[in-house]
């Protein structure tokens, strides 16, 4: 996928239309004033037609300001934005606009979007869309995702040639991406063995909250004590003086009583169950956030700064992170109810059972001789129903650790089984590292650097780039993280992957001019289609010949991006 062509319409006027080359294709400024010209704009107007929200063409992700003008001129409708591009031999157009749209109660950002003249009214149908023109039809790992990889245009990441998305990213997170863009022919293994370790983690998670901080020990200890209890009221029972009571009558009281008893102890059983069902609903339900628009919209604010390419509403984010959990808290409410009918029947034929052994009792004589044996009784239902709730905490660990165990060894599978294929994963990184360890030692010239992929101490796949704690001083992160990814372009080259044949690439003023000359010079021998905003401060080393011949955009104080 290379890109062709950025056109900026106003209305039916085009006031932007700039071709991109192969190779080198830099934005800077003409004059004393680089900042605030539109330079980022441009790049993330790219990032905006291959499915961002938009919102910092006008909002600045690093402070949050609002730049009024830009936001009233974008959200009125008359500004389209056209990114022509070419992806496995065919040609692809996007068109997209931004309108405010006033409903009934409150004013929404409507995007309008289409792909070679087709229309897609949800912009999460157009994402979809635009990852599988790149070769991304999985839910995991997502488009956003892999467009980050090659879209650079993160200041908090921007140093970062690996963990090139935000702090909560999670390491097996970074392993699925970068197994998917290597081709990595375990990658179903790889997004199996993830979930399995989320539903172990999960177990664990129910298995503590059962255990609620004691052992499995203790409760096994606890029902062992209350088994001799009723034991030994079992056997003061039947030493019990209960002469001149009829036996049929004595064995329809005793046959009653243990009715009672296992109607009791069932009873306990449910209720405790549904004790811990409600215990879990009210976790999953506490983990919905209600929107408090005052409250959570700088929580919001403060995240699209640290992740600029956020490209849900705050709304739409949390209505997802709610309806995950709303639909966990229904299937065990579901559960839940079934146990409720259970009890209830349980509860009436307990009424029946209690109601005849009053019936039975009343029938025999001597009420007063039957009163220590029936407290007895009592006592031993009571015990029965202590065990019944016991029961179930050690019943219900026993489950989920077997299930646990089996997971795990499932896992432990899967773990060889993607080990066994590290062989051939590592020919392709082979070939990535061919020009990737070149071009850092040209750059850095007392080490190179190689990305490397094995398994952990816990056999799970892990990658490294080796070397890059050398990577350090003034602009050599960022100028890393570069040829990490233009290192990567040149492999999707090779590979014919539909994976993006470009990289975009912002706030490189920290980075060396020495170093960046090499970056430069090997995207135009290389032909890879590097897009970069820099100060025109920054380019000291190029002869103006050549950086007119590499420059597509020059912005100055009267000619900003969209001429406001």
């Amino acid at each position: 996928m290379q890109l062709i062509k950025l056109t900026i319409y106003k209305k039916s006027e085009a006031i932007r239309e700039i071709p991109f080359k192969d190779g080198l294709n830099i934005v800077t400024n003409n004059g004393l004033a680089g900042n605030q010209l539109g330079k980022s704009t441009f790049l993330r107007a790219i990032n905006f037609c291959l499915g961002s929200d938009g919102e910092s063409l006008w909002k600045d992700p690093e402070n949050g300001n609002i730049n009024h003008e830009i936001k009233n001129l974008l959200l009125s409708g008359e500004i389209t934005f056209q990114l022509i591009f070419r992806s496995d031999g065919i040609t692809y157009t996007i068109v997209r606009i931004l309108q405010e749209v006033q409903q009934k109660s409150r004013v929404i950002v409507k995007k309008f979007s289409w792909i070679n003249d087709v229309e897609y009214h949800s912009h999460t149908k157009f994402k979809q869309v635009i990852g599988s023109i790149f070769g991304c039809n999985s839910e995991k790992p997502k488009y956003n995702s892999i467009k980050n990889r090659y879209v650079r245009i993160s200041r908090p990441t921007a140093n970062n040639a690996y963990k090139y998305l935000t702090f909560f990213t999670s390491d097996d997170e970074y392993s699925l991406i970068h197994s998917y863009i290597f081709g990595f022919q375990g990658i179903e293994k790889l997004k199996l063995e993830i979930e399995i370790k989320n539903e172990i983690s999960i177990a664990e998670s129910r298995k503590s909250a059962i255990l609620n901080g004691s052992t499995l020990r203790f409760y096994k200890d606890k029902l062992a004590a209350i088994d001799e209890e009723i034991l030994l009221l079992q056997e003061k029972e039947e030493k019990y003086d209960l002469s001149g009571i009829h036996n049929d009558a004595l064995d329809k009281l005793k046959v009653s009583r243990e009715n009672i008893a296992r109607l009791s102890s069932d009873i306990s059983n449910l209720e405790t169950r549904i004790l811990y069902n409600q215990k879990t609903i009210t976790q999953y339900e506490e983990k919905v956030s209600s929107i408090d628009v005052s409250t959570v919209e700088n929580i919001y604010n403060e995240a699209k700064i640290l992740i600029p390419d956020i490209t849900k509403t705050l709304q739409e984010t949390i209505d997802f992170h709610n309806s995950i959990f709303l639909r966990k808290a229904e299937f065990v409410k579901t559960q839940s109810a079934i146990l409720e009918n259970q009890l209830i029947n349980l509860k009436a034929n307990l009424t029946d059972s209690l109601n005849s052994e009053k019936t039975l009792t009343k029938d025999l004589a001597n009420e007063g001789h039957l009163s220590g044996f029936i407290l007895i009784e009592r006592e031993i239902q009571e015990q029965k129903e202590k065990r019944g709730s016991i029961s179930y905490v050690i019943d219900e660990v026993k489950e989920l650790e077997s299930y646990i165990s089996s997971k795990s060894n499932d896992l432990s599978e899967i773990k060889r089984e993607i080990e066994s294929l590290l062989e051939g994963f590592n020919k392709n990184l082979d070939v990535f590292n061919i020009f990737y360890s070149k071009i850092t030692q040209d750059l850095f010239t007392t080490h190179r650097n190689r990305l490397n992929a094995d398994t952990n101490d816990k056999g799970e796949l892990s990658f490294s780039i080796i070397n890059d704690n050398l990577n350090t001083g003034d602009g050599v992160p960022r100028v890393s993280s570069m040829a990490f990814d233009m290192s990567l372009v040149k492999f999707n080259t090779i590979f014919g992957s539909k994976l993006p044949k470009f990289t975009i690439q912002d706030y490189l003023e920290s980075a060396d001019e020495e170093k960046l000359e090499k970056l430069f010079n090997v995207a135009n021998s290389e032909n890879i289609q590097a897009v970069v905003a820099i100060l025109n401060d920054k380019l000291s080393f190029m002869s103006s010949s050549i950086k007119k011949e590499n420059t597509i955009l020059e912005l100055s104080e009267t000619d900003k991006f969209f001429k406001v």
